[in-house]
């Protein structure tokens, strides 16, 4: 139980996200196991993905144009997006803030500003999934890698092992389970959880193992 043969570790979805952010930074550790399930959730984060723009700066989806009514200018809805988590790096990006208002010209009503009502500040960029950046927040490249080695060489070399082995009647009889059994093609030795119905005819027994060493 708790294994599969995908194990998926994801980030929340997130209805305001675009589709473009459908399973955006979620990675899997495979298990070479066919008995088991095809897949699980082995990890939902309650942070949903957040994508980039054109720009390269992050997107929060806090409007969605609002469709189906008539007006001059655009109308939006506000959304409620799942909370974030993303990566500060050390690049800055220029920025220029500029303050406008509203001035009367004539008929018309215009947006304007002064140069004393603009200034230029350089904040550090934040990702969360980027081919450029040394780290990001994606699972299948930075996370799983960095994170979570130890439960992908579990995966890989299943915790229980399940042979079926010829045992001899002096092997049965003189059998410990306090003595570890070394198999020299895992290079581990194990604990011998159970002999299943060993019968002195029988050419093989199935044994249930339990890896003590990786």
């Amino acid at each position: 139980p708790g294994v599969a043969q995908r194990n998926w570790f994801r980030w929340k979805e997130d209805e305001a996200n675009p589709r473009s952010a459908k399973q955006l930074g979620d990675g899997m550790l495979p298990c070479p196991d066919a008995t088991l399930e095809p897949e699980r959730d082995a990890v939902v984060l309650p942070w949903a993905a957040t994508t980039t723009g054109t720009n390269g700066l992050l997107l929060l989806p806090m409007y969605t144009p609002r469709l189906g009514q008539a007006s001059v200018e655009q109308q939006f809805d506000t959304k409620s997006p799942v909370p974030r988590l993303v990566l500060q790096t050390f690049a800055a990006r220029s920025v220029t803030l500029v303050v406008t208002h509203s001035e009367k010209r004539g008929s018309e009503t215009v947006e304007v500003s002064s140069a004393a009502e603009t200034a230029r500040i350089s904040p550090r960029v934040s990702v969360f999934v980027s081919a450029t950046e040394a780290q990001d927040l994606d699972f299948q490249r930075s996370l799983l890698p960095a994170y979570y080695q130890h439960l992908g060489a579990l995966y890989t070399r299943p915790l229980i092992l399940k042979p079926s082995v010829r045992l001899s009647g002096l092997e049965v009889t003189d059998f410990s389970q306090l003595v570890p059994v070394w198999l020299e093609a895992e290079g581990a030795f194990f604990y011998v959880n159970k002999i299943d119905q060993w019968e002195s005819g029988d050419a093989s027994t199935p044994v249930d193992l339990l890896r003590l060493t990786y």
